[in-house]
């Protein structure tokens, strides 16, 4: 029992990743120059910083685009917003130890020779794509006070060495501009709303147009307005609108402009990397938990919320483990049949947290993180574990009815059983062993065979005790 309690314990302080990177050798940078910056800037950055990483002997080759991230290549890849302060790289490692050590060295060749850049990395994960390892979101009503309580969370956050490239992002104030028409109206100029909306799209959204090449590098052509005064309600409201008849009228001909600030609550993220060998849930976490009194102080309305990949492992965790319930009750009622009693029941159910003792001593041993496959591990581990222990009374039963003394069949029962169940606990583990090395389903491997392997052998022993 003591054993049980100190790997449990254990089990809850090991690394938490909900999805692990891949095995992909793909690293991402990202790099942004400081607001205000045009595309010619940031084809310039590009281009000095291909130049210096070309010659790197991690590298197998590059692509890079300026003022729009790269197309999605992958599932689990999300693509940057188009900006013109902005470069994507995407470089292929010749493996995966090539990939970290060339991660290093972009994050030092930033610091060192591209001071001007804010650049941040990214690898191909497994799951759900997050842009950063931390993610915290403060919101409230006002907005100037949410900047305020992001910069106070800000001084909290740099306090913390295990954090990097700390900033913030959002907190604008989003213009709306709501078009009115009048049905009649546009039906007299041969207009309809569906026509209009679609004019207007074009215009200021913008269409691509067609695309040119330059050398591996696709510059799409995009057509839309250009302002041409810094009133940028001015500007929308004299944009052309082209009737059926090949004339043009002005938009505010057509329509009535009503200018506003877009009613949303406003909300700030901060993000921050995390040092190599950090699971950014964990560094969450435990930011999260730290700031408890300052959360508890904030006036009425505003929060900080978490946000990014702590965020999305919760909700996928709660939405993996919604049927639970129902599982539980289905176990219960099997066991029941089966055993048709409730002590035997209750025997049986409380061998399945054994295997807790080998999935932590596992994963400690591995420094495997324990993440979605871990936790389907273990639902498919405890299944296994029961099946083991309803083997084993049954056999205990039979010698009893036999006419055996109590004692006399606990112990011809677990002899008896010992090589079945041993047998069939050593193939499932040995099924683990190509698993193990994989990025996504190794954590799993792991936890299921050292798991296995623990709790076969404590159940032989302390279900018959």
């Amino acid at each position: 029992s003591v054993l049980f309690v100190l790997c449990a314990f254990g089990f809850t302080q090991l690394r938490t990743e909900f999805f692990p990177a891949s095995s992909h050798p793909e690293l991402v940078l990202r790099m942004e120059l400081p607001a205000g910056a045009s595309y010619q800037n940031s084809e310039e950055v590009a281009a000095r910083f291909a130049k210096e990483i070309s010659n790197s002997e991690n590298l197998e080759y590059y692509s890079y685009t300026v003022g729009e991230g790269n197309p999605r290549f992958v599932l689990t890849f999300s693509p940057a917003n188009a900006k013109p302060n902005m470069a994507e790289f995407i470089m292929v490692a010749k493996g995966i130890e090539e990939r970290a050590s060339l991660e290093k060295e972009v994050k030092a060749l930033i610091r060192d020779r591209f001071p001007e850049v804010i650049g941040h990395t990214l690898l191909i994960v497994t799951g759900s794509p997050t842009e950063y390892a931390v993610t915290f979101r403060v919101q409230g009503p006002d907005l100037n006070k949410v900047r305020t309580i992001t910069s106070d969370l800000e001084k909290i956050m740099y306090s913390y060495d295990s954090l990097l490239n700390i900033r913030k992002k959002g907190g604008e104030e989003m213009i709306s501009l709501d078009t009115k028409t009048q049905n009649l109206k546009l039906k007299q100029l041969g207009l309809t709303s569906g026509s209009l909306a679609q004019q207007i799209k074009l215009l200021t959204s913008g269409e691509i147009i067609s695309s040119i090449q330059d050398r591996d590098v696709t510059i799409p052509i995009i057509f839309r307005l250009k302002a041409v005064n810094a009133d940028i309600y001015q500007t929308i409201s004299d944009m052309p609108i082209e009737l059926p008849n090949g004339k043009k009228l002005t938009l505010s001909s057509v329509a009535n402009l009503e200018a506003g600030v877009e009613d949303r609550l406003p909300a700030v993220k901060i993000c921050s990397e995390v040092k190599d060998g950090l699971s950014g849930d964990d560094v969450t976490a435990q930011i999260y938990s730290d700031i408890k009194e300052f959360r508890k102080s904030l006036p009425r309305g505003y929060s900080i919320e978490l946000d990014g990949g702590l965020e999305d492992s919760q909700k996928n965790t709660a939405s993996f483990l919604a049927p639970a319930p129902v599982m539980a009750i289905s176990i219960l009622v099997i066991l029941m049949l089966e055993l048709q009693s409730i002590k035997k029941v209750m025997i049986t159910l409380l061998t399945a947290p054994l295997g807790i003792i080998g999935v932590t001593i596992g994963l400690g041993i591995t420094g495997r993180p324990v993440g979605f496959v871990v936790i389907l591990g273990l639902l498919a581990l405890f299944g296994i574990i029961i099946r083991n222990s309803v083997i084993l009374i049954d056999q205990i039963e039979k010698h009893i009815k036999e006419g055996m003394s109590i004692y006399d069949s606990l112990i011809s029962a677990s002899i008896s059983r010992l090589r079945p169940i041993m047998l069939t606990a050593m193939a499932a583990i040995l099924a683990m062993i190509p698993l193990a090395t994989n990025a996504l389903w190794g954590p799993m491997a792991t936890a299921m065979a050292f798991g296995l392997l623990f709790a076969t052998v404590l159940t032989l022993l302390v279900l018959p005790a």
